[in-house]
Formats: C-alpha cells, sequence, structure tokens
C-alpha cells in the first residue's frame, strides 16, 4: 500500500510528548470530534490567535500617545499582558521595566512610610489617650473623626532572654516536672558554621538536615563594555 502523499504546504513533524500529555491530546481530540492532529493543530493556532490579540491590545493602548512600539512599553501597559508575552520581550526592554520597577518600588514604600509618620503624628495622642481609658495597651482600637473610622493598631512583640529561659528550665527539670508543657526547645544550625566543621562532625549532622529551596530569582545585567568603561 502506498503511503498518503501530502499537500507541498504542509510539514511533517515527530513530536515527543512529556507522560500524560499524549493521552490528554487524544482525550481531549474526542470530546472535540477531531483527530489527535486536528486537535494539536488547533490548539497551536489558538495560541498565536491569542498574541496577536494581546499585540493588538497593547497596540491600542499606546494609540493616541507619543509612545511608539519600538519605544518600550510602561509598567501601565504591563499590567494588561500575559506573562507569556512579558517574557517574549527583548532583554533590554526587560531590564528597563525592572528598573522602573524597582524605582516605582522604592517611590511607594517611601510614600506609605511619609503617610504612615504623618497618621501617628495626627492621631498618635488621641489613640494613646483612648489606650489609657480603656487599658488596652496593644490590638486594635478604633475611634471616629467626622465621617471616617480611624483603626489603629499596636501588635504585641513579646521577646524572651534565651538565657534566663535556659536557667527556669532547668529548674523545671530539678522539681522533676516536664518543661515541654511550657516551652518549646528549637535548635538551629548556622549553614555557615556547618560547611567549616570537620567531615566526621557533618557526617553526624546529616540525618537531621534537610535542604529545602526558595523561589528563584533573576536580574539582568548591562553587558559592560570590552574598554572596562
Amino acid at each position: 500500500m502506498s503511503r498518503p502523499r501530502f499537500p507541498s504546504d504542509q510539514h511533517r513533524y515527530t513530536l515527543s510528548f512529556p507522560p500524560g500529555m499524549h493521552e490528554r491530546i487524544k482525550s481531549a481530540a474526542r470530546m472535540n470530534h477531531r483527530t489527535t492532529n486536528s486537535e494539536i493543530v488547533a490548539r497551536l493556532q489558538a495560541s498565536f490567535e491569542s498574541c496577536r490579540t494581546e499585540i493588538a491590545h497593547v497596540e491600542v493602548i499606546m494609540k493616541g500617545t507619543d509612545m511608539k512600539p519600538k519605544d518600550g512599553i510602561t509598567l501601565e501597559q504591563l499590567r494588561n499582558m500575559s506573562v507569556e508575552s512579558i517574557g517574549s520581550l527583548s532583554p533590554e526592554v526587560l531590564a528597563n521595566l525592572m528598573d522602573e520597577a524597582a524605582t516605582t518600588f522604592d517611590q511607594a514604600k517611601r510614600t506609605k512610610e511619609l503617610l504612615d509618620s504623618a497618621l501617628a503624628k495626627k492621631y498618635g495622642e488621641r489613640a494613646e489617650s483612648i489606650r489609657h481609658e480603656t487599658g488596652k495597651p496593644t490590638g486594635v482600637i478604633r475611634f471616629e473623626d467626622g465621617e471616617f473610622t480611624i483603626v489603629t493598631d499596636l501588635p504585641k512583640k513579646p521577646e524572651w532572654d534565651q538565657e534566663k529561659l535556659a536557667s527556669i528550665v532547668e529548674e523545671i527539670l530539678r522539681d522533676g516536672a516536664d518543661p515541654t508543657h511550657y516551652v518549646k526547645t528549637i535548635f538551629k544550625v548556622s549553614e555557615d558554621g556547618y560547611k567549616n566543621w570537620p567531615p566526621h562532625i557533618q557526617k553526624a549532622f546529616i540525618p537531621a538536615r534537610t535542604l529545602k529551596v526558595g523561589r528563584p530569582t533573576y536580574k539582568i545585567e548591562r553587558a559592560k563594555s570590552k574598554g572596562g568603561f
């Protein structure tokens, strides 16, 4: 039997799917009454259409302003884009956006601190007076200022002297009581110290050590000129 011939404007391509992906595609194809190939093509076309829609949306945002696409994208426009579209931007544009975002964050932080200081100066004495009258030195209190309700919170931040706690635990043990009813002991190991220990000491601690990682961070650094400037 001769193999079917494909039109010259179509291309055959062998794909490798991660585990489970092929079955998901076949299942989706059955639900949509399509062949597996048609399902893959339809989903690829949909992704390209989505990208074109987002680009058109950005162009509409830019329309009527002095900004041109070559000038870059503002943070305001960035908020209306998907992660995929943002990731397709050039490193130069991304670096500029990160610089702008960092500057905006610092400005917002300073503005928030300024407003907090102003509110503390404006309402601090009144809040302290109400706390004294109500016998509530910490926590949330509310009071009125015209049509507005002012809410202020003074959280508790107790600190415990570690050496004195250790002495108290020793007294509890001498009395024959269980100190775990009153205190929780947490052992901590300095990672820098651990790395500098002798190998046989590190080996003894390995069963108690689990290495976890946080969320990765990325920076875009501009390449230095060859002349060193």
